[in-house]
């Protein structure tokens, strides 16, 4: 039934105005009114973003929530000035703190849906909406408890949610997992892909002694997800763990296969950004597989190597189709690259007299 009344609130977003025609005040007094709500709450918005200024300072947010606590106002534009709540509102306005009583448990479906819609607002205010939005992680709704840990609102409280019996409150935890989460090595072992590719994703950015051995048993098992071992490749390689990268280039060079994982050993390389990792990069220039080489190439140019320039130019003339536009794109990225300390080699180095 809540999912039957947010389809029916969803509405078709207007035109967009201009300054000109846009009256603050007039806009501001309709808002009090329920027979000229629809209308004001439709010029709020599709208001431009730059004209929206004025507005936010002229306590337009505060005046949104008003509406949308309003029990006597219809629920389409209760929940059409919470969505707009986010886009009238600076850090330092305490207007955040006005929606909580929207966000208290109810059997009443319409308050349930309105609760949603609040939620996804504070999330989006950031750490200005993360105090009013924690005490949900205790709600009956799990999409509430859902986009609490999702936004992140509880910091590394935001475990004790890999543990709710829902899998879609656990996949917005693992979301919203800080780096430092101590339970992040565990969220990469959960057997949910869902709960585990985004932890996988944070740990490449994560301090954490425990996540390098997690990662590693992600990457190596040999019957896991494929999206889950590339992913965990990757994150090992932006922590600067190369040497599972460096095993499956070395494999891959020798028997070929493992393509999606010798292109995802070529992304870690990339991903840990090092001038030690240029060999290894050049190397897959001249992989088996055609899409390693181009991923090379990418991640060549994007390093500014003018020394892989030639090899990459001649994989571009025997490339087609969308191979062939990647290396062209490579390559103009390289053109314009800064020559680096080194890529002219030793002709380049005047001798001495």
């Amino acid at each position: 039934m809540i999912a039957a009344l947010l389809a029916v609130l969803t509405l078709p977003a207007p035109p967009p105005a201009t300054a000109a025609a846009f009256d603050l005040e007039a806009t501001q007094r309709a808002l009090g009114h329920p027979e000229g709500r629809d209308g004001a709450l439709a010029a709020l918005d599709r208001l431009p973003a730059p004209f929206r200024t004025a507005a936010t300072a002229a306590g337009t947010g505060a005046l949104l929530a008003t509406v949308a606590l309003d029990p006597s106002a219809a629920l389409s534009h209760r929940v059409r000035a919470v969505r707009l709540v986010p886009y009238y509102v600076t850090p330092d306005a305490p207007v955040a703190p006005l929606l909580g009583p929207l966000l208290q448990a109810t059997p009443d479906p319409e308050a349930t849906a309105l609760a949603r819609e609040t939620a996804t607002a504070l999330a989006a205010l950031g750490p200005v909406g993360h105090p009013v939005l924690a005490p949900a992680a205790g709600h009956p709704d799990p999409e509430l408890r859902a986009t609490v840990g999702r936004a992140g609102a509880l910091g590394a409280g935001t475990c004790a949610l890999l543990e709710d019996p829902w899998p879609v409150v656990r996949q917005g935890a693992a979301r919203g997992l800080p780096a430092d989460a101590p339970c992040l090595a565990a969220a990469i072992a959960d057997k949910d892909a869902k709960v585990a590719l985004p932890a996988i994703a944070r740990a490449g950015h994560s301090a954490q002694p425990a996540v390098g051995p997690a990662l590693r048993k992600v990457a190596g098992d040999a019957r896991g997800p494929m999206p889950l071992r590339v992913e965990a490749i990757i994150a090992l390689g932006r922590r600067g763990d190369l040497e599972p990268a460096a095993r499956i280039l070395k494999t891959h060079h020798a028997k070929g296969g493992i393509v999606p994982l010798a292109d995802a050993a070529v992304r870690a390389l990339a991903a840990h950004g090092q001038p030690t990792d240029l060999p290894l990069l050049r190397q897959a220039l001249a992989a088996p597989s055609a899409r390693v080489q181009v991923t090379a190439a990418e991640a060549l140019a994007q390093r500014g190597d003018h020394a892989s320039e030639g090899d990459i130019t001649r994989l571009y003339e025997k490339a087609a189709g969308p191979a062939r536009r990647r290396l062209a794109a490579a390559l103009e990225r390289l053109r314009d690259a800064p020559p680096q300390l080194g890529d002219g080699g030793e002709d380049e180095a005047p001798e001495d007299d």
